[in-house]
């Protein structure tokens, strides 16, 4: 069975991803590909727009290798009515709302991507390239 895994770079190269044999195990594999972000993870490919359309207190700039997750989090919980501050949380606290984070970035926030933001926010293409080894992958 054909598969294609996208694993989170999670640090900036030159460094090695952690899950670098994962990868080069799955791509040993026939009808198998698997590859890194070229960004810190997934989240740093939604462009801010998309992210402020679904949470308007969200008013962030981040680079390829910034934690979004945690940005966001700052955000949401920095524009709540808490009385205490993001560096006070426990990290326990702030660890839940990252989680919350991501969750709605990745339904939400990447569902109001547009072809537009996402040119934008993926110049290189490179999610566009993923598409397309995943056909490959799938029509071999």
């Amino acid at each position: 069975r054909p598969e294609y895994h996208i694993f989170d770079r999670d640090v900036e190269p030159p460094a090695v991803p952690d899950k670098q044999h994962v990868v080069d195990e799955i791509n040993q594999r026939n009808g198998c590909k698997a590859c890194f972000t070229n960004k810190r993870e997934i989240e740093n490919y939604l462009h801010t727009d998309a992210i402020k359309a679904v949470r308007a207190e969200v008013d962030i700039t981040f680079g390829d290798f910034d934690d979004v997750p945690a940005l966001v989090a700052e955000a949401v919980h920095n524009a709540s009515e808490s009385q205490t501050a993001w560096g006070d949380l426990e990290d326990k606290k702030k660890g839940k709302k990252m989680s919350q984070a991501k969750i709605w970035l990745n339904a939400q926030a990447a569902a109001a991507m547009t072809p537009e933001l996402l040119f934008a926010s993926d110049p290189a293409g490179e999610i566009r390239a993923w598409f397309a080894e995943i056909n490959e992958v799938l029509n071999h």
